[in-house]
């Protein structure tokens, strides 16, 4: 159980920080004020945490994930 509450908090969050990291990007800004934080990188990479817990989820549901599980085997 505590793993469907840790892998939902964790998604909920990165997609949360995700979300306010692309407001955060949209907004315009002045030219002499420097960003503090690269707001893009921080949504493409919480998103990318939103995607492994989505993946985590699965593999708690019984779903095997991996290469050797792969539709056309291990590839080339």
């Amino acid at each position: 159980m505590l793993d469907w509450i840790l892998t939902t908090g964790f998604f909920v969050g990165s997609v949360a920080l995700s979300l306010y990291a692309n407001w955060k990007a949209s907004r315009p800004w002045d030219d002499m004020k420097p960003r503090v934080l690269p707001w893009r990188t921080i949504m493409i990479f919480s998103a990318f945490a939103a995607l492994l817990a989505i993946v985590h989820a699965l593999n708690i549901l019984g779903f095997e994930t991996g290469p050797e599980h792969a539709l056309f085997g291990r590839g080339i």
